[in-house]
């Protein structure tokens, strides 16, 4: 019999040296698992924040915004407007780190080719990495203004409350003359 062979079809020719194929099959595993790596880590980030969000949370209702009140007014807005401001940050961070771990997407596209499969997941791990890194930034923020807040309540100028002072032109017939000068005296009155 005198059949005619085709030729092997080429799949795939790989040259080079069996070290550096080591690492490209390396490379292409990391690729694969840098998603779910990267929200798994968006995932722990985000129950970080939640935990220490709610630590700080329950310190400041225990505590309330009137903490600020024996502050003079600029330094007690000044100090609420960072606390609430930190608040707010770290609102932000844990939402950009909860949106992070998790796929968002509401359509869901099967890519036709492993070449679209790739840029697709590439895609997605930049924008992953996007998120985390502003979430991360956002914490950041907060822990400042956190900490600008309470630096205002400790060096912050206090509101001293003054006696109020009542001068009495006659003081004859008032018995004994009045004049306590105690400066923790609510009234001081005095006599001329």
């Amino acid at each position: 019999m005198n059949a005619t062979r085709k030729p092997p079809k080429v799949i795939d020719v790989v040259v080079g040296r069996p070290e550096l194929l080591t690492w490209d099959a390396k490379a292409r595993e990391l690729q694969l698992e840098a998603l779910p790596t990267l929200r798994a880590s968006a995932e722990r980030w985000a129950g970080s924040l939640t935990a220490i969000l709610g630590a700080v949370s329950l310190a400041a209702l225990l505590k309330g915004p009137e903490v600020f009140d024996g502050l003079v007014t600029g330094a007690a807005d000044a100090g609420k407007v960072l606390f609430f401001g930190a608040a707010g940050l770290a609102l932000l961070a844990t939402a950009l780190a909860a949106i992070a771990a998790q796929e968002t997407s509401k359509k869901i596209a099967y890519p036709e080719t492993g070449e679209a499969l790739r840029m697709s997941v590439k895609a997605k791990v930049d924008t992953v990495r996007l998120e985390l890194a502003a979430s991360r930034w956002l914490a950041a923020a907060a822990v400042v203004a956190a900490f600008g807040s309470a630096a205002v309540l400790f060096w912050g100028e206090t509101s001293e409350s003054k006696p109020t002072e009542v001068s009495i032109s006659n003081c004859e017939g008032l018995g004994a003359p009045i004049t306590p000068e105690d400066d923790e005296a609510s009234v001081q009155i005095r006599c001329q």
